[in-house]
Formats: structure tokens, sequence, C-alpha cells
């Protein structure tokens, strides 16, 4: 049986691969371990550059549980923050995000270094799960 983080990875996967997606990213949050909500990017679709999976995610899930900030929320990617998401996902107080990348679901807890450091040329820290 696969572990709630494998499943929330793999359907942010499957949202990211579906027919609507512009840009291949998938997102899913997720509060006490239930999915709250599930997107892909819209950045076609809504003629707008900053709708990427991540803050689709915020956006949405901001006016659907009438909540401005995201302490307790976890955030799953089909692949690794752009520095604009990361953002975002810092200003929204999520603190835990797991995604993709070479096939490795990666974890990060949020902090300012690790924002201040994803604009640098340098690669910012993740940790395995």
């Amino acid at each position: 049986m696969l572990s709630s983080k494998h499943t929330y990875i793999d359907k942010s996967i499957t949202i990211a691969k579906g027919k609507d997606s512009c840009l291949l990213a998938g997102a899913v949050m997720v509060y006490k371990d239930k999915e709250i909500y599930a997107t892909t990017s819209k950045t076609l679709e809504e003629d707008d550059p900053t709708a990427h999976a991540a803050v689709v995610a915020i956006r949405k899930t901001r006016a659907q549980q009438h909540v401005f900030l995201l302490n307790d929320y976890e955030l799953y990617l089909s692949e690794k923050p752009c520095p604009m998401c990361l953002t975002a996902i810092e200003q929204a107080h999520i603190k835990k995000i797991y995604y993709l990348e070479y096939n490795k679901i990666k974890y990060m807890e949020l902090s300012r270094n690790v924002l201040l450091n994803a604009f640098s040329l340098r690669e910012f820290n993740a940790k395995k799960t």
C-alpha cells in the first residue's frame, strides 16, 4: 500500500499529464491528511502567466477554506517549484512541500533562508523522504 505522500504525488503527476495542462505541472493541497484542492497550471486557460499549479492551489484553497494563511497545510507538486511559486508558498506560510525530482519524492520545510537561496545560482537544499 502506498503512503499518503506517494498518493498525493501520484495525483499531482496524473493531473499534470491531463489534457487541460499546458505546463505539465500539478499541485495537490492537503490539510490534516485530507485532500482540499487539486489543480494543474492554468496559465493559458486564465491568460495569466502567474497561474502556475502551486499558485492556483494557494488561491483556490484560501477562497474555499476562507483562510488567509495556510500554516498547517501541505503542498504536493509534480515538479520542483519555481522561485515565483516558492515566494507564494512562503507568503501563504505553507511549511511542508513535497515534490518529484528525478523520480524521487523530495521534501522541503520552507524557511526564509531556503527562499533566499532559491534565488541564487546555487541549488536549494531538499531532504529526501
